[in-house]
């Protein structure tokens, strides 16, 4: 919810795609690139999704368009589900040990089970899908 008033609806689609791009880039790493640090997956997967971000409107021009009366529930609705989706994929890269160091059981089991990062990775990529074929209809 923060992330879609902070980045603004712009960057919005630019978060979530670039999410994914961040995360296969770091799954694929060597290992002894990460090495630098326990959590030096999770570190490098915040740095790069930072750099694709800050430097995608060269990459990638996407955007929310203002079609229809429920453009802000829609812009609301992807903030969170987007900052859900980073958040899932940070904490599936840091250590269990460590997360639950800040986060309750409860919390961490919403976000990193297996379940719960496949259903944040699905959750964004069904809305933008069906908001879209919304659109077509109009």
């Amino acid at each position: 919810m923060v992330l879609s008033f902070v980045i603004g609806r712009t960057r919005l689609l630019s978060v979530i795609l670039y999410s994914y791009v961040a995360l296969s880039i770091v799954t694929f790493l060597p290992s002894n690139m990460t090495s630098f640090s326990p959590e030096g997956r999770a570190i490098l997967f915040v740095a790069i999704l930072f750099l694709l971000v800050s430097t995608g409107d060269t990459l990638v021009d996407i955007h929310i368009s203002n079609s229809s009366s429920k453009f802000f529930s829609r812009v609301f609705l992807l903030g969170c589900l987007g900052s859900g989706l980073v958040f899932s994929m940070a904490l599936s890269l840091l250590s269990k040990s460590f997360a639950l160091q800040f986060l309750s059981p409860v919390v961490y089991g919403y976000f990193a089970t297996p379940l719960a990062r496949t259903l944040w990775m699905v959750a964004p990529l069904l809305f933008l899908f069906s908001s879209t074929s919304e659109d077509d209809r109009s």
